[in-house]
């Protein structure tokens, strides 16, 4: 099944029966929903205040959608967001727009994401330092909990970010420019 046919940088989320694309020529994160062996486009996904999202990075999570945005420029030119959309009657609706508390100017937060559960972990590559910052759900609110961040050994760290349970894998750069991934037990 092919559902866009040109050439493009695409980002993509899948949770179930639903893809969730954005294509770098097409503006805005678009849903396209599987109904037996056929694909349907839905909605596009838009802010809260009406505007489309430029998605670095999606994973979606039974009814809840993370989108990065990298270009986000609310703090200042691509410092970068986070969106949280949820589900409810097949209707997809921004429930947060997370923001770094300690933004750099082109620090591309939202470089990727990760969702499990009630928690979110977004990555902040290109901030001094480079971290990844970890929100928490409770209800419908979205509270940042910490700023992880690397030893002060001149590693960066950020690129990639996965969340499995309360355990998180962040993947970055070694001092040395080696690939190195860091492993953390989550635990309040």
């Amino acid at each position: 099944m092919c559902i866009r046919d040109r050439p493009s940088s695409a980002t993509l989320g899948i949770a179930e029966d639903t893809i969730f694309l954005y294509e770098s020529h097409v503006p805005g994160v678009h849903v396209f929903r599987r109904h037996g062996t056929t694909w349907t486009a839905g909605e596009e996904l838009l802010t809260s205040d009406g505007g489309t999202i430029a998605a670095s990075a999606m994973h979606a999570e039974g009814d809840t959608l993370i989108i990065g945005s990298t270009s986000d420029a609310e703090q200042g030119d691509n410092t970068g967001a986070a969106y949280v959309f949820t589900q409810a009657g097949g209707v997809w609706t921004q429930q947060a727009k997370l923001l770094p508390s300690t933004p750099t100017i082109g620090g591309r937060f939202g470089r990727d994401v990760s969702l499990s559960g009630d928690l979110v972990l977004v990555s902040s590559p290109q901030s001094v330092p480079s971290a990844a910052y970890l929100f928490r759900r409770t209800g419908t609110t979205w509270t940042e909990e910490s700023i992880l961040t690397p030893e002060p050994d001149g590693s960066l760290w950020g690129g990639s970010v996965s969340l499995w349970g309360e355990r998180a894998v962040i993947g970055g750069r070694s001092s040395d420019g080696l690939g190195v991934a860091y492993v953390l037990s989550l635990i309040h």
